[in-house]
């Protein structure tokens, strides 16, 4: 085998296996603040990403990116690739039906969390953060 054939041979598989978000090539103007620590589901396309800043009554409390995928994978196997890749994840349903996946980022503040949703053919993740974690474009 040749050196090109076998470093093709290992990007195929690493793709196979599903990508961290270093591998995932995130829009320029919605990039996570805790990109090790989502994983995006082999094959699925980004459809739409969105962020807003949220605010209580002593300022600005917190910010989030959300990202929209679709896939063409049933809910269940979908949330069967997350189970494995997010075992220490708070699990539960919400009520459009939705599997929910919850967790704290790894060296993340405490309130900060990613949120998995995973409907039919279609999740999101959301990343909160607090403020100024995000960088502006």
């Amino acid at each position: 085998m040749t050196r090109s054939t076998v470093l093709a041979a290992a990007a195929a598989a690493l793709l196979a296996a599903g990508c961290g978000s270093s591998a995932y090539h995130w829009p320029g103007d919605a990039k996570p603040a805790y990109s090790e620590a989502i994983h995006i589901y082999p094959g699925a396309s980004l459809e739409s990403a969105m962020g807003g800043d949220y605010y209580g009554d002593e300022g600005h409390m917190s910010e989030t990116l959300t990202w929209w995928f679709k896939t063409k994978d049933a809910q269940e196997k979908v949330a069967d690739w997350y189970a494995t890749q997010l075992p220490k994840a708070e699990r539960s349903r919400d009520d459009d039906g939705n599997m929910v996946f919850t967790y704290a980022p790894a060296g993340g503040e405490p309130g900060e969390e990613i949120v998995v949703r995973i409907g039919h053919q279609e999740f999101r993740i959301t990343e909160e953060t607090k403020p100024g974690k995000h960088k502006e474009s």
